[in-house]
């Protein structure tokens, strides 16, 4: 069959090179917070733990993504086979992703708002991991079972496999068009959105519940509310920014492939997919897509660990000490000892 015009730009040099450099920055990111995490006792907070879990969705995520450019074979059964797998592993992934940005949220909105530390660690280990892991991976186990996996033509998913699109060699329709959107929104564009309102509804929560108290705080004449201190005030409106940026960047790190998703769904209803000419402005949200579903490790590794500054202090002296241990270890190099010394000057005489 033509290569479709989606499949010739997100195979071009250019979405090649967004697709493996926002994915090898994700990759980076992911494995800074697992590693920091690793290392700095001080740090392993209930919160920490669930961010943790979430870079370890996005690190498979964006390593399947890096590896699937290098998996497109001239062999069509080979490439099938990794199309499918690289599919199931980058699905299960990203709904890993999201159902722990929510469990995120609701640990965040227990703690703060409802004041239940105990119930919120208790969420944890009996709620969260048990839904969080074992959900996405039945969802894309039934889809493996019902060959639902597979080459998406890059309509949808620009440079990697998801959910298979079988198109007519004739007319170029799509053929399972019906089936392929109910699996595109049950297997990540119906749990993404859920994910965008739910985040979107706990954080607001949380942050009118901080404005209130900061505002009772600044308001009191005894400076008397449930922050004791100017410092406690001080975190609580780091807190409060923090929480704005959180759904800010995944929506717009996100709504680009949910843009495209709901252009397939219009493009497909009578269009001839083969032959569709794309716009400038179809490139652009390709392009965007590319870079977004593959940067999300990156943009957490910014916000959980250079702009935390208990984390980024850690980092810092962790470097300062390598770099002092790297110094050292080449003036000893340099400095020579006597029996040297003494042999160098007897080969001079």
């Amino acid at each position: 069959m033509k290569k479709t015009e989606e499949q010739e730009f997100s195979n071009s040099l250019l979405n090649l090179i967004l697709l493996e450099s926002s994915s090898l920055l994700s990759i980076i990111g992911s494995l800074l917070i697992i590693v920091s995490y690793l290392l700095y006792k001080d740090i392993r907070t209930p919160s920490r733990h669930i961010i943790v879990c979430m870079s370890i969705s996005d690190l498979v995520y964006s390593t399947v993504n890096f590896l699937d450019a290098y998996a497109k074979s001239p062999n069509h059964d080979v490439y099938s086979d990794l199309c499918v797998l690289s599919s199931f592993m980058g699905s299960t992934a990203i709904l890993w992703s999201f159902f722990w940005a929510v469990a995120l949220s609701i640990f965040l909105n227990v703690l703060i708002v409802q004041k239940d530390p105990v119930f919120a660690d208790t969420l944890i280990h009996k709620v969260f991991h048990p839904v969080c892991w074992l959900i996405p991976l039945i969802i894309n186990v039934f889809a493996l079972c019902f060959n639902k996996l597979g080459n998406t033509f890059d309509f949808v998913a620009p440079g990697w496999c998801w959910i298979e699109i079988k198109l007519n060699d004739v007319t170029g329709k799509v053929e399972n068009r019906g089936d392929a959107i109910f699996w595109m929104t049950l297997n990540y564009k119906g749990i993404e959105i859920l994910t965008y309102l739910t985040i979107a509804l706990m954080y607001l929560r949380i942050k009118c519940h901080l404005k209130d108290k900061i505002k009772n705080f600044e308001n009191s004449e005894r400076k008397m509310s449930t922050f004791v201190s100017p410092k406690s005030v001080q975190a609580a409106k780091t807190t409060d920014r923090k929480l704005i940026f959180i759904p800010i960047m995944l929506v717009l790190l996100r709504i680009w492939g949910t843009i495209r998703y709901i252009l397939f769904i219009i493009q497909s209803k009578d269009g001839d997919m083969v032959h569709l000419r794309m716009s400038l402005a179809d490139k652009a949200f390709l392009c965007l897509q590319t870079v977004g579903d593959n940067l999300i490790g990156a943009v957490n590794c910014v916000l959980f660990c250079f702009l935390t500054p208990k984390v980024w202090n850690h980092l810092k002296e962790s470097m300062s000490n390598m770099k002092s241990k790297l110094c050292c270890n080449k003036k000893q190099e340099i400095i020579l000892d006597p029996d040297e010394k003494t042999k160098l000057i007897s080969q001079s005489m």
